[in-house]
């Protein structure tokens, strides 16, 4: 006889209960369950144990990929700024380049416009009385062409605003100018001294108001440069 025959026939000596004396011995039948019942108990405590160390090791890979994660967003936060500061740097230095091209063009407009603007200011009665004044008046501002500023139209927003915003009204004025006055003599012959000085005073006024700060936004880059000196404040020797 097999272990398993007299394992079950010391459990359950006959397979019909009630016949022939045949009974079910519980007490055996309570050892095996409970056995089972262990042996289930300690299968399912072993494979939560080895769910519970998967478990452990995957928070583990988790923290892991987290640090890596906030180390690349770190590093990848650190190369944004320094991409950022570098441009902001060669802004600054186009800026600077821009604004020292243009400095001796905008100065001699400067100039100009101020001379201009005195002839058509202090010296109105010249400019009514005497042709010549009239012309030099005008000569002051037609005579700007501004060849630097617009072989540099695709630069001219580095120097910002509202320096930039100033130049362009002042080139626009100077062309507009330049296209109604080119021919003086014309227009002398339609146009009365008393008209032109009314228009050349706004023109000149106009054109020195915009032009200064551009000037100076000009000086301003020669002294961070360092090929010029900063400019005394009025009153102080």
């Amino acid at each position: 006889m097999s272990s398993l025959s007299e394992l079950w026939d010391g459990m359950s000596p006959c397979m019909t209960p009630g016949v022939d004396r045949c009974v079910v011995w519980w007490e055996a039948w309570a050892v095996v369950v409970a056995v089972l019942a262990v042996g289930a108990t300690v299968f399912l405590g072993l494979m939560t144990l080895k769910l519970g160390q998967k478990t452990i090791a995957l928070g583990r890979i988790s923290i892991r990929l987290g640090r890596a994660a906030n180390k690349a967003a770190a590093t990848a936060t650190r190369i944004a700024r320094q991409e950022a500061e570098a441009r902001e740097k060669m802004e600054l230095q186009e800026r600077l380049m821009v604004l020292l091209q243009l400095r001796a063009e905008v100065h001699t407009a400067a100039s100009r416009f101020r001379r201009a603007k005195q002839a058509t200011h202090e010296d109105s009665a010249e400019f009514l009385d005497q042709p010549a004044a009239r012309r030099f008046a005008i000569k002051k501002i037609i005579s700007n062409g501004f060849p630097t500023a617009r072989s540099l139209s695709g630069r001219l927003h580095y120097i910002g605003h509202p320096a930039a915003g100033k130049l362009a009204l002042v080139m626009g004025i100077v062309a507009r100018v330049q296209e109604t006055f080119s021919d003086i003599d014309s227009v002398e012959k339609v146009t009365t001294p008393e008209e032109l000085l009314e228009q050349f005073k706004t023109f000149s006024m106009l054109l020195v108001a915009y032009i200064e700060p551009v000037e100076e936004s000009c000086h301003l880059a020669a002294v961070e440069a360092g090929i010029a000196k900063k400019r005394q404040a009025e009153g102080v020797s």
